[in-house]
């Protein structure tokens, strides 16, 4: 799989289609609750109470290949893991795919 990576500069995040899996970046999850005064902890055990965490053994305590199966740099990073299926039954009604750069 081929990726294209003139707009890459710093990789947030992968959905895995395969593995059923949205791999987010444990320094990127931070980041944005900084920015929006959310407690990282706090919504994390949200995240966990609402059966969204998973997928992905060992993620946000081990390292995981964030592009494996791509042609991205496959250095690994520590992820937050959150359940794909679980994530799109959930909240499949009030997301919308935004393009564009961060």
């Amino acid at each position: 799989f081929e990726v294209d990576t003139r707009e890459v500069r710093e990789p947030i995040a992968r959905i895995a289609n395969k593995d059923k899996v949205i791999l987010v970046t444990t320094k990127y999850f931070n980041d944005w609750c900084s920015e929006h005064s959310v407690a990282a902890k706090w919504f994390r055990d949200e995240l966990d109470k609402r059966g969204l965490l998973g997928g992905v053994k060992g993620a946000g305590d081990d390292r995981v290949r964030l592009f494996k199966g791509t042609s991205l740099p496959n250095h690994q990073q520590r992820c937050l893991a959150l359940d794909y299926d679980m994530l799109m039954t959930q909240a499949a009604p009030a997301l919308k795919v935004v393009g564009g750069k961060r």
